[in-house]
């Protein structure tokens, strides 16, 4: 299951069915696996200048460099830190949503999927760790909210002047009107 033989989604869901086991049962004993001994932090607010008691380290490191990745980020959900990139990875942490984390341009793709190698402070322990990108959001380069009104052409401005730049959509609701 871990290194993905089973697949992924629904198709690993029908093949473990199709072999006698429970999908529930199996995935929660995965989820232990990698989750399990994920460090919570004690509050959801963290002062990263908080002094440091401890280093946590990845294993892993990263495979790729820009300078267009370094900076500060802050994170768009509560979410795990992980030793390597890929959600079959270990986890090293919680991070609590409106984390401040900082990524030095250290990355790895995987998957077709860029994870940053970042760093941060929870509750007096600085961990290095790895971060899927797209759920960070750039600080200094957010934008909270275009409004288009029904006209996508305004959107779709914005999001080619940001050429180069994060740019995290969060939502995008469409209401068809009849």
């Amino acid at each position: 299951m871990i290194v993905g033989l089973w697949g992924s989604g629904e198709n690993r869901k029908k093949l473990l069915t199709e072999y006698g086991y429970s999908y529930s049962e199996v995935q929660s004993m995965v989820n232990q696996i990698l989750n399990g001994s994920a460090v919570t932090p004690s509050n959801t607010k963290q002062d990263q200048n908080q002094s440091i008691s401890k280093k946590v380290v990845a294993t892993c490191s990263a495979k790729q460099f820009s300078k267009a990745y370094a900076g500060e980020y802050k994170t768009t959900a509560v979410l795990y830190c992980r030793n390597d990139a890929g959600t079959n990875k270990k986890a090293l942490c919680k991070i609590p949503a409106g984390t401040k984390v900082k990524c030095y341009g250290y990355y790895t793709m995987a998957n077709g999927v860029k994870w940053l190698y970042i760093q941060f402070v929870l509750d007096g322990v600085q961990y290095t760790g790895v971060l899927i990108q797209c759920v960070l959001s750039k600080v200094g380069d957010s934008y909270d909210h275009v409004q288009t009104k029904g006209d996508f052409s305004k959107l779709t401005r914005f999001l080619e002047s940001k050429k180069n730049r994060f740019v995290s959509v969060t939502s995008i609701s469409m209401v068809e009107r009849v």
